[in-house]
């Protein structure tokens, strides 16, 4: 996978790698879970997150399903 920020993770990118909701990938991000390299400045900018939230979010998806 080519980006142009080769020192973070876009939504599209996070979403493609681990398979999580927008609204789960939303939430973790409201809810300060999630390191962010960039946060975006207005209108049409993007969030940049740190690699580390892809572990993040994957042991979140495993908590989730492991707890039902």
């Amino acid at each position: 996978m080519q980006t142009d920020n080769t020192s973070g993770l876009t939504r599209k990118q996070i979403i493609e790698l681990t398979g999580v909701s927008y609204y789960t990938l939303t939430h973790l991000r409201l809810t300060n879970q999630l390191p962010i390299i960039k946060h975006p400045r207005g209108s049409g900018d993007k969030t940049l997150y740190h690699p580390d939230a892809v572990i993040i979010i994957l042991d979140y998806l495993a908590n989730k399903k492991g707890g039902n």
